[in-house]
């Protein structure tokens, strides 16, 4: 059973505040995980959980916490104490960790276990806590720290399990920008961001102690605030009105804009660039509005950058270049290449954004069609089904993955 304390406190001291977010770690053998030992091999299951990805080290699973923290904080460290150490196995030869699997691929080449990690006496994974993400999403500042409460020695083949006191110390202080604020947002918008956030962080309970940004919240009595934007160009622009008339009939306001009339208000090195600035001005006035890209790559040009594999110098096609806009860059090295060295502030999260990939008009008045259908639910009786959604998740891409190449793999 997962024992979850969170608590602050508050230290003023020339007018910088620092503080910290405490809480207990506490994982319960046969709850939280399990261990079944093979005729060669230990592996240890756990529900919900992440394990090490380093192909050819132990297959240790791990979790992930959020916390939302003022906007104006900076996170100064993640401290350990009062560790408490339980050995739960011995002579456990612990598997090691392989390749993904591509979607429509087999399963790669099996990856022994790396010597150097499996003759070491030194502890894996080595920390009981990382931070592992620092971002703004919405215009909420969210933390994500990566717990590790099981402890493997290789050499020894002894496996523990620790619980532990965190501390999530930070101090605020930090200069905002606030042209990341918007002018004025719906209600219903605001809200869903607040909800969205609660959702995912672990001190949902100091949600409304800390100051995020203030925004001129209006109802829709009040004033007509977009909340739905749809980008195409001029030959499909009629087509997708329709689409945004009716969201606007229903109570979603809507408003349309095309690529055409982008490039000739916006600057940027290309198309791509133009977008994101008319994006970044379209969150300083109204937040965080839910975006529809209308079209594919040959309406909405998508923007390329290079794996993050350093070996790999491909470009693959990325939304998110347009769903982060509004702070940081993709290219500051000034090249214009968009590829390498990302700002820091280039993933900040600032609309809830999907793209209808179709390329004429045929395609579009059909997607169009499909989506008033739905919402209509046009020829259904039965509309339990809105409230049952399938998410699909997956490895999407390998490079060379093997014993030759130490397990190197790609991420996109």
């Amino acid at each position: 059973m997962k024992i979850y304390i969170l608590t602050i406190f508050l230290t003023l001291l020339c007018a910088v505040l620092h503080a910290q977010i405490s809480g207990t770690i506490k994982w319960e053998k046969d709850v939280d995980f399990s261990i079944q030992i093979g005729n060669e091999y230990t592996e240890i299951w756990a529900a919900s959980m992440c394990y090490t990805e380093e192909v050819g080290s132990p297959k240790i699973p791990y979790c992930v916490k959020s916390f939302v923290l003022p906007n104006n904080a900076e996170v100064s460290t993640i401290r350990i104490t009062s560790v408490n150490k339980q050995l739960i196995g011995e002579n456990l030869l612990v598997i090691p960790a392989q390749c993904p699997t591509s979607v429509g691929e087999g399963y790669s080449s099996w990856v022994d276990p790396n010597k150097e990690i499996y003759n070491s006496s030194n502890p894996f994974p080595g920390q009981y806590a990382e931070v592992i993400s620092d971002r703004e999403d919405f215009g909420y500042h969210i933390v994500s720290v990566k717990f590790c409460p099981i402890e493997y020695i290789p050499l020894e083949r002894k496996l523990y399990l620790c619980d532990f006191y965190f501390s999530l110390e930070y101090s605020t202080g930090r200069s905002i920008s606030y042209t990341s604020i918007p002018e004025k947002q719906s209600k219903r918008l605001s809200a869903l961001d607040r909800d969205y956030v609660q959702s995912i962080v672990d001190n949902a309970d100091m949600l409304d102690s800390f100051m995020q940004y203030t925004n001129k919240s209006l109802s829709a009595v009040e004033a007509v605030v977009p909340e739905y934007l749809i980008i195409t160009n001029e030959n499909l622009k009629n087509t997708f009105q329709v689409l945004a008339n009716w969201k606007t009939k229903k109570g979603v306001p809507t408003i349309i804009e095309t690529v055409e009339n982008i490039v000739k208000k916006y600057r940027g090195a290309d198309t791509q660039e133009m977008i994101r600035n008319y994006l970044t001005d379209i969150r300083s006035k109204y937040g965080s509005l839910f975006v529809l890209l209308g079209g594919d790559t040959n309406i909405i040009p998508a923007r390329m950058k290079q794996s993050r594999d350093d070996g790999d110098k491909n470009l693959y096609a990325v939304d998110y270049y347009y769903a982060c806009a509004g702070e940081g860059t993709w290219h500051v090295s000034g090249n214009n290449m968009f590829v390498d060295n990302f700002g820091k502030d280039a993933f900040r999260l600032a609309f809830k954004l999907g793209r209808a990939p179709v390329e004429n008009q045929t395609e579009a008045e059909a997607f169009v069609n499909k989506v008033i259908n739905y919402e209509k639910s046009v020829g259904i009786e039965d509309t339990r089904y809105y409230n049952n959604t399938l998410v699909v998740d997956a490895f999407i891409g390998n490079g060379e993955c093997n014993q030759e190449n130490e397990g190197k793999y790609k991420y996109y």
